[in-house]
């Protein structure tokens, strides 16, 4: 079967599938890496972005930056909401078959009638 596929000049399905998952383990092995090599690299810093005490007077300067926090929670949990609105417009459109443009006008026009 396969000499048939060979002779063809084509890929049989079962290498293929097995090209695939090779290239997925290779993709995952080099995931793997790079999420050991960050952890080696972040292995100096303890929770919440402190440097540990050997490493701290070399990089006082980054603890002093860490230091300094700009709020954004508000915005955040005002960036969820609309983010939430949008996936849900996104589901209606879906499983509707309409556009997001058409769910948006028909939810406009209905809260206009509905408040």
């Amino acid at each position: 079967s396969r000499e048939v596929w060979e002779a063809c000049e084509l890929e049989h399905p079962e290498t293929k599938r097995e090209r695939e998952q090779r290239e997925t383990l290779a993709v995952d092995a080099a995931k793997e890496l790079a999420v050991s090599q960050t952890f080696s690299t972040l292995r100096g810093l303890s929770k919440f972005g402190q440097v540990s005490p050997m490493s701290r007077d070399r990089n006082s300067d980054w603890t002093d930056r860490m230091k300094t926090t700009i709020p954004y929670r508000e915005e955040r949990e005002a960036n969820l909401a609309a983010v939430q609105a949008e996936r849900v417009k996104a589901w209606l459109a879906k499983q509707s078959g309409w556009s997001i443009l058409d769910v948006e006008e028909v939810h406009e026009i209905f809260m206009q009638h509905a408040s």
